[in-house]
């Protein structure tokens, strides 16, 4: 930006798109990162050189994050892939035809 920070631009659309959530979802997510410190907004409003209103700028916190806070992926957790279980019926498909 003017001042030399990093931001990203990811229209609602696009948030919706790359998550496979609803935008009611995308709305949640982001209040709740900027509630937590993580991620601040500058509305842009609109442009009268494209006569279109202009997506907000997403900033990403400043984080203070220390060696100990950090942890080695794959350090925790399951050890092996678990199968999925397809034993049984499917509950929700839909019924076939029968000729």
């Amino acid at each position: 930006d003017e001042e030399g920070h990093v931001y990203f631009i990811f229209t609602n659309q696009e948030l919706i798109n790359l998550f496979n959530c609803s935008e009611h979802k995308v709305i949640k997510i982001k209040a709740e990162l900027k509630s937590a410190g993580l991620l601040l907004q500058k509305q842009m409003g609109f442009n009268p050189k494209t006569k279109k209103n202009e997506p907000n700028r997403l900033y990403l916190s400043k984080l203070d994050v220390k060696a100990t806070d950090v942890y080695l992926r794959g350090e925790y957790g399951q050890k092996e892939p678990k199968t999925l279980d397809t034993s049984g019926t499917a509950k929700n498909a839909v019924p076939q035809e029968t000729v």
